[in-house]
């Protein structure tokens, strides 16, 4: 079970691995080009998996220095702006997406530099790139332009829109875990807790290793004094094998949360 921190906006960062295809190599320096391009990937690919084996600095270390070698490589701009959302440096990650984006303006790209926009809470300039993206007809996995699009009309307290593009994403792909988790959120805020329950309960089906859903799903059970569910929804989790242990500890304290709820509350005696 991968534990990569998946949840950057309740979104989802996305590959960039498109090394040396868009260029014209000369017979002469083909292979020399090609040996290049490998290498590069590999760093690259390095780099990611040192975030999804929690090894930050590893991976901060290693993006600095191939910023130092190709300072005007789109791939190691791209994956730069990833690293440094990682690390929550909004700013950093939105200059290096926004190069990377202008040198190959690519939609996987431009879909981490929405994410970008969207953590710096610039929804207008998301939302631009967003609905530019959505012209790209030969892009498979459009669910993600639409829950970012959500994420931007969400932030606006655009509810209506953000729950018409959340439910855009879920017809493109019905196992978009994100999603479905966005909108019990967004159901919940209104009162609209059987929906909000429906799709939180989803979202922890289609991935049962995220803890924000069965957060979120423990929290309402709780409001809603059915502490026996909120229970067994974090025990349920809390079977998730090499869980790390920052989240096992989040486990543990919703757990006793919820234990305590379900006691019956004292009155003081008059």
């Amino acid at each position: 079970m991968r534990w990569i921190r998946r949840w950057i906006l309740g979104g989802t960062w996305v590959g960039v691995w498109m090394l040396g295809g868009c260029q014209s190599l000369s017979t002469t320096g083909e292979s020399s080009n090609k040996a290049s391009a490998e290498l590069l990937e590999t760093k690259l690919t390095l780099v990611m998996t040192h975030l999804e084996h929690n090894q930050e600095e590893s991976a901060l270390q290693e993006i600095r220095s191939l910023l130092r070698e190709s300072p005007d490589a789109y791939q190691v701009l791209a994956v730069a702006g990833i690293v440094y959302l990682f690390f929550s440096r909004t700013q950093s990650a939105i200059e290096y997406l926004e190069k990377a984006y202008k040198l190959h303006p690519a939609t996987d790209v431009g879909l981490n530099l929405s994410a970008a926009y969207l953590a710096g809470h610039q929804t207008k300039e998301a939302k631009v790139v967003l609905q530019r993206l959505l012209t790209d007809e030969k892009y498979e996995n459009r669910e993600r332009i639409y829950h970012n699009l959500g994420l931007a009309f969400e932030e606006e307290r655009n509810f209506p829109s953000a729950e018409a593009d959340y439910r855009k994403a879920l017809a493109e792909n019905p196992t978009y875990y994100l999603s479905h988790y966005r909108l019990g959120l967004l159901y919940g805020k209104n009162g609209r807790n059987q929906q909000a329950t429906e799709h939180l309960s989803k979202s922890i089906e289609l991935c049962p290793a995220c803890f924000e859903p069965v957060k979120a799903l423990a929290t309402l059970y709780i409001e809603e004094k059915q502490a026996e569910k909120a229970i067994a929804t974090v025990r349920r989790f809390l079977q998730e094998e090499k869980m790390p242990t920052p989240v096992k500890e989040q486990a543990q304290a919703l757990l006793s949360r919820a234990k305590s709820s379900s006691y019956p509350q004292t009155q003081d005696l008059p």
